[in-house]
Formats: structure tokens, sequence, C-alpha cells
């Protein structure tokens, strides 16, 4: 195990690892050779595995490498996003050294990202469901923009026919009134005519009739620091 903690200092990861595991071979259940597989893990970015052998490590008879087992699994759950899980972890630690400072600030700092990450997400909501919400009333306008036009022409187009039914009633009524007043014009006129004949019959037999004059016709118009052991 020493030769792995050589090359863990030495940052050689991938050679710790390899001796660390050797190690973890002849003696399975040693808290403390999970604890540093645990750092290995956690420096080449696998927390998943780094959770497991920091979780070994806390079945130590070892108040303080137990402290560190939980502070570095906080650390852990912390790099997955995982803040709730984190804050209890770094909690247990506290619990099992309270003068660790780096737990206590842990606490604090996850606890503030935490309440930043719930603010944000409820913006990032509040704002969608606006957006929803306006998006649905455009599209309640969109319908009422296409519906009204529709309507509009229905009533104008009723106007229309009810303005041009008017228009040939009135213009029917006036040609009725005309040809009635033509037709007693023409019977007074024949009445008259037949008066005259009659009296020139008396007068002057025999006399030349004139033909009558033409009547004139108007045409209507359209359109968005892992603790080490």
């Amino acid at each position: 195990m020493n030769k792995g903690s050589k090359a863990y200092k030495k940052e050689n990861y991938d050679e710790a690892l390899q001796k660390y595991l050797l190690a973890e071979t002849g003696k399975p259940d040693l808290p403390e050779t999970a604890f540093n597989l645990g750092n290995v893990y956690y420096k080449t970015g696998d927390y998943e595995d780094a959770l497991r052998s920091y979780e070994k490590a806390t079945y130590s008879k070892d108040i303080e490498l137990q402290s560190k087992a939980y502070y570095n699994m906080g650390n852990s759950l912390f790099r997955m996003k995982k803040l709730p899980e984190a804050i209890q972890f770094y909690k247990k630690a506290l619990e099992l050294d309270p003068k660790d400072q780096d737990a206590k600030f842990n606490i604090e700092f996850a606890q503030k990202k935490l309440k930043e990450d719930i603010d944000k997400n409820k913006k990032q909501q509040d704002s969608k469901d606006k957006q929803d919400k306006q998006g649905e009333q455009k599209d309640k306008k969109d319908e009422e923009g296409v519906s009204r036009p529709a309507e509009k022409d229905d009533k104008e187009q009723k106007n229309k026919d009810k303005k041009e039914q008017k228009d040939k009633d009135k213009d029917k009524k006036d040609k009725d009134e005309k040809d009635k007043e033509d037709e007693e014009d023409k019977e007074d006129k024949k009445q008259k005519m037949s008066k005259e004949d009659a009296n020139r019959l008396l007068e002057s037999v025999g006399d030349e009739k004139h033909p009558k004059k033409k009547a004139n016709m108007k045409m209507p118009l359209f359109k968005m620091p892992e603790k080490d052991w």
C-alpha cells in the first residue's frame, strides 16, 4: 500500500490504482485500503466507484477515518450534483468530528447552492408556464381572428343582398307606378282624341288624319477537497 501512496502523491493515479487493488486482494476488508482506493477513483472522476470504496471505509473502528470517509462521500455526491444527499454525509462527518470546519463550510455551501438551483428551476418553470400561457392566448386570438372576418363578411353580404333587394323592389315599384301613369295618360289621351275626332268628323268630314307623334322612351340605369488518510 505504501507504493500506492507514493504513486498517488506523484499524481500517478493509474499506478496508484493498480497498487491499491493489489493490496485489496491481499486484505479485502481493510478500511484504509478502501479509503485510498476511493481517493484514486475520486481524482479520476469515477465518483460511483469512489462512493462504494468510501462506504467500505466507514466500517472502520477509527472515528477519524469514518469522518473523513463520510466527508469524501459528500464530495463525491456533490460532484454528481446530488446536493441533498451530499449535505447529509457532510452532517455525518461533522457529527463524528464537530471541529471539522471543512464539513461545516461545505454544508453551508451546498445548502446555498441547492437553494440557488431550486430558485433557478422555479424561475425557469415560471418562464415556461408564462410562455405556454402566452402561446395559448395567441392561438386563441388567431382562432378568433379567423372566425371574426368570416362573420363580418357574412353580415356584409346579407346587408348587401338586403340593399339590392330593396333597390329592386323600389325600381319595380317606380316602374309599376310609371306604367300606371303612362296607361292613365294614354287612356286620357285616347278619350280626348276620340272627342276631337268626333268633333272633326262633325265639323269637317273628309279632312286628312295626321299621324300620332311617337313617345320618347327613357332607358333605366343599372351596377434557455477530498480528505487524505
